[in-house]
């Protein structure tokens, strides 16, 4: 969705600057950021983890940093968001041992934050769990049937797709992240988070606040993208900035001077050159 409403702003103009964005869906963070460097696409929505890990050549990127990832604009919070269904018994993270969970698609940043928290909470992914890697949409769905006792979504709240998982007839509740002194301490790029659970009514809650981590969600381009055009896009977008926060409740609460922070990547020049038209940057 996000990604369909940066493509409806970029395109509202197409008759003036004839520059036509359209959608793709992917797997994810590391998807986007191979095809990016490949040139198979773009733009990428990724996440600021995975831009820091592919940057740095971390992760799946070791011995193969993706040095060419250039940084246009940051956009919403992201939050680990791990949901369980209420009639398990689950109600923290050690409780998921045993249990039938699907941790994001094979690509995606949540698979990969999923295990990081895991980890710091004690338990192994593949010996711990009965993991499963599924497509956010497809897990609200598959817990309600039974075939899953709970997923990870790593997302921007309202979420579709979380909605409907509270919307069903099995009740579901969420899971705080526990050791989040020591997560934070060892993974920087992350930050604390109290995840908005009055946006799903149909849930059961806790009576203490849900703490969580979360990211950024960043666009990126390759440092190949002509100067030219990473210009005409991030102006684009900070020029009808009211418009793209209609688009998606995500977005709604977009702040410009957080838009423009940096990030691992260096800024595209191009975008560096329009925050410097306009003062926001130096």
């Amino acid at each position: 969705p996000v990604g369909g409403a940066i493509a409806r702003t970029l395109n509202r103009n197409r008759d003036e600057h004839g520059l036509r964005c359209m959608v793709e869906i992917t797997d994810g963070s590391s998807y986007n950021l191979d095809a990016v460097a490949a040139g198979q696409l773009h733009l990428g929505l990724v996440q600021s983890d995975g831009q820091y890990r592919a940057v740095s050549g971390l992760a799946e990127w070791e011995g193969r940093a993706r040095k060419d990832i250039r940084h246009l604009l940051s956009l919403h919070n992201e939050y680990l968001t791990i949901v369980a269904a209420e009639d398990t018994g689950i109600r923290t993270l050690a409780d998921l041992r045993g249990k039938r969970v699907s941790l994001g698609s094979p690509g995606s940043g949540t698979r990969r934050q999923a295990i990081e928290v895991l980890t710091h909470a004690g338990l192994d992914h593949q010996s711990d769990l009965q993991t499963v890697f599924l497509d956010p949409s497809e897990a609200p769905g598959l817990l309600q049937e039974g075939q899953i006792d709970a997923f990870f979504f790593t997302v921007g709240h309202p979420n579709g797709a979380i909605l409907e998982a509270s919307l069903g007839p099995r009740k579901i509740r969420f899971l705080p992240v526990p050791h989040l002194d020591r997560i934070l301490e060892r993974y920087p790029f992350y930050s604390r988070l109290t995840l908005p659970t009055q946006l799903y009514p149909g849930a059961v809650h806790s009576s203490e606040p849900i703490q969580t981590v979360g990211v950024v969600t960043t666009l990126v381009a390759s440092a190949q993208m002509p100067e030219d055009l990473a210009y005409l896009i991030t102006r684009e977008l900070f020029e009808h900035l009211d418009d793209l926060k209609k688009l998606h409740p995500t977005l709604a609460e977009l702040d410009p001077r957080r838009m423009v922070l940096p990030q691992s990547a260096p800024f595209h020049p191009g975008a560096l050159r329009y925050y410097r038209e306009t003062g926001f940057a130096q």
